[in-house]
């Protein structure tokens, strides 16, 4: 259960797009340089222009599209450090855009300060925007099923038990025969699967499948 990655990276488009206005309208009010007055406004704008697509490049090549981060029910304030780290990556790529595009048709290069303060704004308006999105799916969990038995299984489940938004549906195992507190064998997965709603499972197993397992899980 996913967000569409269109979505995704639309609602990041649109919330970088405003936060180099504000960035540049807090600048203005903040600032004594001249470059940063609201008498620069508009044009400053025209000059970060390339920021809202940079940051979308930077989220995207850091893996924020890929179909683990766009699960409804993953929270949006666990990735904050890699999200920091990667409006980072975008900034010095707004920069880059802008150097890039100077060379090639003599346009007006971006200022450091500007893009470096709206990618913090970029920051919380990025995760305001997903908080929001999440809102709208609260009943949505991440309901879970092991495959695997023993202290790694054990250990699992109490990660699990405190990660918020997690549901351990139960454990079946890699053997002929089902195994006290399991719901069965990996045979009976897809019917597990569908019979309890589950939406991930996780193989815990610390040496090889069995060939017969591997075919059930493909």
């Amino acid at each position: 259960d996913q967000w569409p990655v269109v979505m995704v990276l639309a609602i990041d488009l649109v919330a970088a797009a405003i936060a180099l206005p504000v960035a540049l309208f807090l600048l203005a009010m903040s600032s004594p340089a001249e470059s940063n007055s609201l008498s620069h406004f508009w044009s400053n704008v025209e000059t970060d222009a390339s920021f809202p697509v940079a940051i979308v490049i930077a989220l995207a090549i850091a893996g924020f599209y890929r179909s683990s981060r766009r699960a409804r029910y993953e929270s949006s304030f666990a990735e904050l450090k890699e999200l920091v780290i990667a409006l980072c990556a975008g900034c010095v790529l707004s920069i880059g855009l802008s150097v890039l595009l100077h060379l090639a048709f003599n346009a007006h290069e971006s200022n450091s300060t500007q893009i470096l303060l709206a990618a913090i704004v970029a920051v919380a308006f990025i995760t305001l925007a997903h908080a929001t999105l999440s809102a709208f799916r609260r009943d949505v969990r991440s309901r879970v099923l092991i495959i695997g038995s023993g202290s790694l299984v054990d250990r699992i489940n109490t990660y699990f038990n405190l990660t918020k938004g997690v549901e351990v549906v139960g454990r079946v195992v890699d053997a002929p025969s089902p195994e006290d507190g399991s719901l069965g064998i990996v045979n009976d997965l897809p019917q597990l699967c569908e019979k309890l709603r589950a939406n991930r499972i996780i193989v815990a197993f610390p040496t090889v499948l069995s060939h017969d397992s591997i075919t059930v899980l493909r």
